[in-house]
């Protein structure tokens, strides 16, 4: 699968095609060139080499750049537009020259130099009034690799990739994915506003009429020139190489005199650095006690928090039969108030049961309750008492009943045997019994 980019960050630099491109193999003849004597001429960097990058995470190869050389003008010279506007947009010129630059460049990387022939009057300005300043190429990828594995990149119908797990400008542990170009197809070379390469752009533009210096050849003609300068140009050439070799020597020397400047700092650095090293051991040294005494501690924690929770169920326990006893206790004072009351009851019967023997009147129930218990034991006791003295003063063989009230004249007489059989009577031992009888029954 090929990738069609455009280095450029003022849209979207990046499109795909389903169907593979296949690769474009060309002679080197060049192609036939109308260029108009008043137009103007531009050189441009127009992308650098690895390791510089782009800011859309591209980066190419010297190769890729050098083996796409000859197709920038082969078979047709390659149009030179604004913005990538290949649908609509106006040709501005034709890129009539390209060549690789390995050194000196503005990116201090490897880069593609274009030349460009401008022949429009206002495209012609807004180069030299610096409008049209930074340019962007837009090619065909055909072998793009991933950075960190290595793999050919190859995209869905939705542009996701799909042959690794690595997406361009993603960082994966320290490393940056980049997509890498090894091959592409040149497509053509756009002014716009913002260049994804930062460093592509306008180096210099000059009149038509006015030719790029030549290449120097190593051949030489039997009249005194080498091919295309004559020998006065090349002794300005020897000149400027000589004293291009002296600021070489001085730029050597401050680079020598800096180096070793260098590695005194270098030195220093090193000495510092183990320093570090050595505090950083013993900081690790203490962080590996600290640690132990955290676990520890820990540890120690653990224990408690289990301890804890321990006592709170015995709480929980405690707080449970707590409970339980305080409702048996209420139970039991309301029982014990009852059992009370029942008890007040019976000693009220047992009074009023000994007052009736007695031959007394019942007293008021109401104002028996609002006594005191003791009160009432009292009153039973003096009755008892009464009772025995009242049995003692009885004349034998003629004993009374004394729960009898006396009679009107016509009651009959109680015989004199049922008069004996009543004095053979233990009155006390019966009253007892009917006392404890009734107190039985209110229990």
């Amino acid at each position: 699968m090929s990738i069609i980019l455009y280095e450029t960050l003022d849209s979207d630099s990046t499109y795909y095609n389903s169907t593979p491109v296949p690769d474009v193999m060309i002679s080197e003849a060049s192609a036939e060139q109308n260029i108009d004597p008043n137009s103007l001429m531009v050189d441009i960097e127009a992308i650098h080499a690895m390791p510089h990058a782009t800011r859309n995470y591209t980066r190419y190869t010297e190769k890729c750049l050098k083996n796409s050389v000859p197709f920038w003008t082969k078979p047709y010279n390659r149009p030179l537009i604004k913005h990538h506007n290949e649908k609509n947009g106006d040709i501005i010129g034709r890129v009539v020259d390209a060549s690789y630059k390995a050194r000196d460049t503005l990116s201090n990387t490897p880069a593609l130099v274009l030349t460009v022939n401008i022949p429009g009057e206002q495209a012609k300005a807004d180069v030299k009034n610096g409008i049209n300043q930074t340019v962007s190429i837009g090619v065909i990828a055909e072998d793009v690799r991933c950075s960190i594995c290595g793999k050919p990149i190859e995209l869905d119908n939705n542009g996701n990739v799909i042959s690794c797990e690595h997406q361009k400008g993603h960082v994966y542990g320290k490393e940056t994915a980049f997509w890498d170009i090894y091959s592409m197809e040149p497509k053509e070379v756009s002014y716009v506003i913002v260049p994804s390469d930062m460093f592509a752009g306008n180096l210099r533009s000059y009149s038509a009429t006015k030719s790029k210096p030549p290449r120097v050849s190593e051949s030489y003609k039997e009249e005194g020139k080498i091919e295309g300068m004559d020998i006065h140009e090349m002794e300005a050439k020897l000149k400027a190489a000589e004293d291009k070799v002296t600021n070489l020597e001085t730029g050597f020397k401050a680079l020598t005199e800096t180096k070793e400047s260098l590695e005194v700092k270098i030195k220093d650095t090193t000495a510092r650095a183990n320093e570090t090293a050595e505090k950083l051991a013993a900081v690790e040294a203490t962080n590996t006690e600290l640690t132990k005494k955290i676990e520890t501690l820990e540890a120690a924690n653990n224990e408690l928090t289990t301890k804890v929770s321990d006592l709170t169920n015995i709480k929980s326990d405690l707080e449970t039969k707590a409970t339980e006893e305080l409702k048996m206790r209420e139970g039991l004072e309301t029982e014990l108030a009852s059992t009370k009351i029942a008890l007040k009851e019976s000693l009220i019967d047992a009074l009023q049961a000994l007052r009736k023997v007695h031959g007394k009147a019942e007293l008021d129930r109401e104002q028996l309750k609002n006594r005191e218990e003791s009160s009432i034991r009292d009153s039973i006791s003096d009755l008892k008492f009464e009772m025995q003295e009242s049995v003692k003063q009885q004349v034998p063989g003629t004993v009374k009943n004394p729960a009898l009230t006396e009679e009107a004249d016509d009651t009959d007489k109680i015989s004199t045997k049922e008069s004996n059989d009543i004095g053979n009577v233990d009155l006390k031992a019966g009253l007892e019994t009917i006392f404890m009888a009734i107190a039985g029954a209110r229990r």
